[in-house]
């Protein structure tokens, strides 16, 4: 081996050795010649086998780290990998459980609302359903509890009896169906109760309705049971006996009219019947006192039978019906006993002052205060000079009064004669008798009504009544 292979072969050595033996570094030129010569050829190639080995196992130690880096970082690719893959999966599913989440919650949104709107749905049909029973409950009740029973039965409606026991009574009775009906009925229709429910006895049958009912017990009762009613009479407010003699043989019952087994002839005797009166005076006597005692009276009741609506049944007399027109006028009165007594007047004058007021005005107020006009008038020792006393005295009605007309002589003419007069002139109605007993306080000594509007206009002075009956009266007439 030639000196530059040694070399050469020893430089490799040294780093090689210097590299993985830790040994001296014999790179000169002066430490590698005298390396060179202190060792023979068989050391030196001794040492360059040794050295070649070495470099073979390092090169094959390098190539496995190298394979071991590579599988490494394989392994190292794979996992990482491996980790994006689960953690797109993760984010995949959990994208997926959230949309699965969300439809979840939407769908048992939406299920919820559905449940909702079923709910609301079969609460409007249970409501309609209800509503529609209810309806044909209310429509069924109102009709007659047994249209094919005609008996007459007399029912009592006690003085002071609720509304709600009266109809508990008829229901019990079998004469309606429900009792909370008709009560419901008279809440809805306010007008269908009239003044209410009136005492007494009330001849009702099964075939009746309950609009029948009504009406009947609206009417005034009577103070004994009577038989089944076959008709109704009626004695209109502000009318005489006069024009009652004939209303009484008129049936308002039917449509086309008819009339009642009762005689005009029959009732204008029984008025001027003193026998009758007396056996009424003893019936009501705090309303019928003194009626006999004026020989000017031209019929003694006059002004006490009640202007109303009356049944009559098929064995009523005319007795019996006068005498429920008196009692009804003395049920009416009762509530104005006390109040009439403690005034110092009679029943007689205020029911003479209520028949007068009753044809001059038609409202409450100026009633009351016509009845004031009088008071004053008569205080003052005036006549009364009312036209309805004077309409009277001729047995007449007339639209306008004459002066010739003035001049009647008559008890009843008060422009001739001073004072409330012999009586009263009509049948007044409890508006009149009101007025009556509790007239207004004014300083009026003068009325005029106009004769188109029917206002009344007062005055206190005969200069102004003259100016007001000259617009009100006399230009109109022209």
């Amino acid at each position: 081996m030639t000196e530059e292979n040694y070399r050469t072969k020893l430089i490799t050595i040294n780093n090689n050795f210097k590299n993985h033996q830790g040994e001296e570094d014999f790179s000169s030129d002066t430490q590698l010649i005298d390396l060179v010569e202190t060792i023979d050829d068989e050391t030196a190639d001794g040492l360059i086998s040794r050295n070649e080995e070495a470099i073979r196992r390092r090169e094959e130690e390098e190539r496995q780290k190298a394979l071991k880096a590579q599988r490494l970082a394989r392994r190292k690719k794979r996992r990482r990998e491996t980790f994006e893959a689960f953690k797109n999966r993760r984010r995949e599913d959990k994208r997926e459980l959230n949309e699965e989440q969300f439809m979840n919650k939407y769908n048992k949104k939406k299920s919820g609302a559905q449940k909702a709107i079923i709910a609301v749905v079969g609460v409007l049909l249970v409501l309609v359903v209800a509503a529609l029973v209810g309806l044909y409950t209310y429509d069924n009740s109102l009709k007659a509890a047994d249209l094919k029973n005609n008996e007459p039965v007399s029912f009592l409606v006690s003085e002071g009896e609720s509304t709600p026991a009266i109809a508990s009574n008829l229901h019990r009775l079998g004469f309606i169906k429900n009792a909370t009906v008709l009560r419901i009925y008279l809440k809805l229709n306010p007008k269908a109760a009239g003044a209410g429910f009136q005492a007494g006895y009330h001849t009702l049958s099964q075939s009746m309705n309950v609009k029948e009912i009504i009406e009947n017990l609206e009417q005034p009762g009577n103070a004994k049971p009577t038989g089944f009613v076959i008709g109704k009479v009626v004695i209109p407010e502000g009318e005489g006996i006069a024009q009652i003699a004939d209303d009484i043989t008129q049936n308002v019952k039917t449509k086309a009219g008819g009339t009642t087994p009762f005689s005009k002839d029959e009732f204008l005797a029984l008025m001027t019947d003193d026998a009758f009166i007396k056996s009424e005076q003893e019936k009501y006597p705090k309303l019928l006192a003194g009626v006999l005692d004026n020989k000017d009276v031209r019929y003694p009741l006059e002004g006490y039978l009640f202007p109303a609506t009356y049944d009559y049944s098929k064995d009523m007399t005319v007795k019996d019906l006068v005498d429920e027109f008196l009692e009804t006028m003395n049920n009416r009165m009762s509530d104005f006993y006390d109040e009439i007594a403690a005034s110092g007047k009679t029943v007689h004058e205020i029911l003479t002052l209520a028949s007068y007021a009753e044809n001059e005005a038609i409202t409450t107020d100026d009633r009351k205060t016509i009845v004031g006009v009088f008071e004053n008038r008569v205080a003052k020792d005036m006549p009364l000079q009312t036209d309805v006393s004077v309409l009277y005295a001729m047995g007449k009605h007339k639209e306008i009064v004459t002066n010739a007309d003035l001049k009647t002589d008559n008890p009843y003419n008060l422009y001739l004669y001073k004072g409330l007069g012999p009586g009263p002139v009509c049948s007044p109605s409890l508006d009149a008798i009101t007025a009556a007993v509790e007239p207004a306080v004014s300083d009026y000594l003068y009325f005029v009504a106009d004769i188109e509007t029917g206002k009344v206009y007062f005055s206190t002075n005969f200069t102004d009544h003259q100016k007001l009956a000259k617009e009100h009266v006399y230009d109109k007439q022209k």
